[in-house]
């Protein structure tokens, strides 16, 4: 489906676009009307994509930040009082 309809629309949406000079609502709206749907579900598409990568990058932080903190559990275990 990306292949062949995504890519595809994309790359029409862009050149249109460009012609134009229009971004992705006004593109379709101008070739017909009803076609103005393509616009706003791609908006919406996009919104989703980037809230769910914006989701999995604070976690990534979240994660980073929590494993560079010295907790007190890490300072109890038996290796660190073992004499060699």
């Amino acid at each position: 489906m990306l292949f062949l309809e995504g890519i595809p629309l994309f790359l029409i949406e862009l050149g249109m676009g460009q012609k134009m000079r229009l971004g992705s609502l006004g593109v379709w709206n101008t070739i017909h009307p009803w076609l103005g749907g393509i616009g706003i579900a791609s908006c919406v598409v996009t919104f989703f994509v980037a809230l769910y990568y914006n989701v999995i990058i604070t976690w990534c932080f979240y994660y980073l930040f929590k494993s560079l903190q010295v907790s007190i559990y890490l300072t109890d275990l038996c290796w660190h009082t073992a004499v060699h």
